[in-house]
């Protein structure tokens, strides 16, 4: 970003002179002021102008330079706002200056209309064509990490969903390892209550010279038989397959 020098920038009123120290000499000590350094003093000056003078738009120029020059970026894009009107100082040189404020607040996008307008009305300001393009730049960049930015947010949400699915998943597969257990436990137990019940009812029927009739399954005590059952076989047939001999392959001599 370009800065041009105060002295070329500061307007002294074109006032007449008046008894004492009127408006005029007020700006011309306040514009030497601010090239000293003392923008304080020279806000002071310009404000007692401005009250001889209102709405004087080289007063609100200067001020904008003084109130920039304090770091008070709010104050001084209102003064420039203030100068830029029909008849005033260069519009084109108001837009510069409200430009370079703007890119200070990083307002960019009104900063780069600001030095477009100033390159419209001096196509030569070569300033202005500067800070055009190098506010054109860091708009870009702050474009492209701005959408850098929220693709990255967009993936740590991925992940944390994606993780947070994963640990639901592994849960899920822990709770039905856990009832898979319980239910193969259940099914070793033996069904010795069951048996104690009916072994008094037996023994009266072996008392009496009655023959004992079968107990009859429930149908889950049935299922589970079955169940039982399956599993025996099938663990029979794969020890079957395990313990079967393996067949050699046919050795191939080269006689």
């Amino acid at each position: 970003m370009r800065m041009r020098p105060a002295w070329t920038i500061l307007m002294v009123l074109a006032l007449p002179a008046a008894a004492g120290e009127g408006p005029a000499e007020r700006v011309r000590r306040a514009n030497e002021l601010l090239r000293q350094g003392d923008a304080k003093e020279a806000l002071r000056l310009y404000r007692e102008a401005q009250v001889d003078r209102p709405g004087r738009p080289e007063l609100a120029w200067n001020t904008g330079i003084g109130e920039f020059r304090e770091g008070r970026t709010e104050e001084a894009l209102k003064a420039f706002d203030a100068a830029r009107v029909p008849g005033g100082p260069a519009v084109g040189g108001v837009d510069y200056q409200r430009g370079v404020v703007l890119d200070r607040m990083g307002k960019l996008e009104e900063a780069l209309e600001a030095f477009r307008a100033a390159v419209r009305a001096d196509p030569k300001d070569a300033d202005a064509r500067f800070n055009y393009e190098t506010v054109r730049r860091k708009l870009e960049q702050q474009k492209k990490q701005d959408q850098e930015n929220k693709d990255d947010q967009k993936q740590d949400e991925q992940q944390k969903d994606d993780e947070k699915q994963e640990q639901k998943k592994q849960d899920q597969e822990q709770q039905d390892q856990k009832k898979d257990e319980q239910q193969k436990q259940e099914d070793q137990k033996p069904d010795e209550p069951k048996k104690d019940q009916e072994q008094p009812k037996q023994e009266q029927e072996q008392k009496d010279g009655k023959p004992a009739e079968p107990r009859k399954l429930s149908p889950e005590e049935a299922k589970r038989l079955m169940e039982r059952l399956a599993r025996e076989e099938k663990e029979y047939r794969m020890d079957q397959i395990r313990k079967a001999p393996v067949r050699a392959l046919p050795v191939e001599r080269d006689w």
